[in-house]
């Protein structure tokens, strides 16, 4: 029984963004000066760091990764779970499909805009309430949260970057999972209307 209310309290401290402390003065990154390729990934997530003050110190390592529906996601490796937030590793990975037709690059600003959001969400948390956002989010409780999240990037003036990164997604999409994203992100119109 006090597994089960364990679980309970874990699932009630799941998914809330919790808001950036200060918005102003920050604007979406102009892409870096350097191609979208693999060589070049760390650079462009280095470029969007600049819309997420809160980062500043922080580890965060480019990991690629081979998907063609998931092409950006963000963690926290493994081994580092269970440290002080400061003191942990976070991951932004990247498929190596993206190469072979890559979005635009204001696109790619936006959606690492986006996956450094959720880095800076899980600096909030402490290890007990990941556990918790992990279990909700794995129970399907994704929209409020990833939709909040998309607020970051439209917020900071990628917004037009965001829809056009859906709408290269949606090309690579069957009809069903592109459904499935409309509702658990934002649409390209709800993008382009902060």
């Amino acid at each position: 029984m006090r597994a089960a209310w364990g679980l309970v309290v874990l699932a009630a401290c799941g998914p809330r963004p919790r808001p950036p402390a200060d918005l102003s003065g920050l604007a979406c990154p102009a892409p870096p000066h350097v191609a979208f390729e693999e060589a070049q990934v760390a650079a462009w997530v280095a470029t969007t760091r600049q819309a997420h003050p809160e980062l500043d110190g922080l580890e965060i390592v480019v990991r690629p990764m081979r998907s063609d529906k998931v092409f950006f996601k963000a963690d926290i490796a493994p081994g580092t779970l269970l440290r002080r937030p400061a003191r942990r590793r976070y991951r932004v990975h990247y498929s190596t499909e993206l190469f072979a037709d890559p979005p635009p690059p204001d696109a790619v600003v936006a959606i690492l805009d986006h996956e450094l959001e959720h880095v800076r969400h899980y600096t909030t948390m402490s290890s007990a309430t990941l556990a918790g956002f992990a279990l909700d989010y794995a129970v399907g409780r994704a929209a409020r949260y990833e939709r909040a999240t998309d607020q970051h990037p439209v917020a900071v003036g990628c917004g037009e970057g965001l829809a056009r990164y859906r709408e290269w997604l949606y090309a690579r999409l069957t009809e069903r999972q592109q459904r499935r994203k409309q509702v658990i992100y934002l649409t390209p119109d709800e993008a382009r209307t902060p």
